[in-house]
């Protein structure tokens, strides 16, 4: 961060006005036609800036304390609004855990049925492949007997 520079009192300094000459040469006009200028400029500011403040003393504790009147009752609607809102989402976490606790039951059944579903197919998979492999072996044996009829 840079520094902050100082405030150029120059402007607020009274300007330097030419010597005044036995004549008026167009030079001359002119060298007090921007001393003139600002310090028109000065005091325009300076009036108003003056009747600025005078109204700000008349009435400007009027005006802050209606400004904070009206920010007082936008708090006070925004708060109400949070308020309602909390309130709101207080109401759908109660009824979403009434819901969840209403079928909580249900769903317990479910994973009970379909765990047992599971371990059924699961047995009938081992059945139809030991199936198989007494199949495979039956056959081997009467391939085996087919091919040796004596023993």
């Amino acid at each position: 961060s840079t520094p902050s520079q100082t405030l150029d009192l120059a402007r607020y300094e009274a300007q330097e006005i030419p010597r005044p000459s036995r004549k008026t040469t167009p030079a001359s006009v002119d060298a007090l036609r921007k001393p003139l200028a600002n310090a028109f400029v000065a005091s325009s500011y300076l009036s108003s800036r003056a009747q600025n403040l005078k109204l700000l003393d008349a009435h400007g504790r009027n005006a802050w304390l209606l400004s904070n009147y009206h920010l007082e009752h936008e708090l006070r609607g925004l708060e109400r609004d949070l308020a309602e809102t909390k309130r709101e989402i207080d109401i759908l976490n109660a009824a979403r855990a009434s819901r969840q606790n209403d079928v909580k039951a249900e769903m317990q059944g479910l994973e009970q049925n379909w765990r047992a579903g599971v371990g059924r197919v699961l047995e009938t998979e081992i059945a139809v492949e030991e199936l198989k492999e007494q199949i495979r072996q039956e056959l081997r044996d009467r391939a085996s007997a087919a091919l040796n009829p004596a023993r």
